[in-house]
């Protein structure tokens, strides 16, 4: 994969979303494994780069619950309190199982979760900010690669789970 780096737009609005996911998924008592980018190593070996994508990994309950699609929509809604609105094509993997039968309705779920993130703002800015602080400088090859699972997708650790819930779960400013 070719050393890339995050343009500080893009990195603003990834660090924001990701923290949203992070966020609520303490909220509602989900384990959270850090925050990564993930990629397939042979689309990287075809073309020498990699269209990966961001992602907060968690673990959801299986069938999902009404906290599991929040958490989901968290990323989004994070960005619309930060925002005003959010980016379609970063919430694309987000919005895979509510197209489920049973699954809510995506713009009400985006919604509430805005709704219950307001209160965790603080959260969510110093966890995006640490973010961004770590890997403005840092190209994405350079951070931890990790396998998991037996899958061939490959991911980076952009932050770390100990990280994520040091910020969280302090009660002050943590250093970055």
């Amino acid at each position: 994969m070719r050393a890339s780096f995050i343009k500080l737009e893009e990195l603003k609005r990834v660090a924001v979303h990701e923290s949203g996911h992070a966020v609520m998924a303490v909220i509602q008592g989900m384990p959270c494994y850090g925050m990564f980018f993930t990629y397939e190593p042979q689309e990287v070996q075809a073309t020498g780069d990699s269209d990966g994508r961001f992602c907060m990994l968690v673990k959801n309950s299986s069938p999902w619950k009404k906290g599991d699609y929040l958490q989901a929509a968290a990323g989004a809604g994070a960005e619309r309190l930060f925002f005003g609105d959010y980016e379609q094509a970063g919430s694309r993997a987000d919005r895979i199982e509510f197209s489920a039968p049973d699954g809510p309705e995506w713009e009400a779920t985006v919604e509430e979760a805005r709704a219950i993130l307001e209160g965790k703002k603080d959260k969510i800015a110093t966890l995006a900010e640490a973010f961004e602080l770590t890997h403005q400088n840092i190209a994405i090859d350079d951070c931890p690669d990790r396998g998991m699972n037996g899958s061939t997708t490959r991911f980076r650790e952009m932050m770390s789970e100990e990280r994520v819930r040091q910020i969280i779960e302090s009660t002050g400013t943590p250093p970055v």
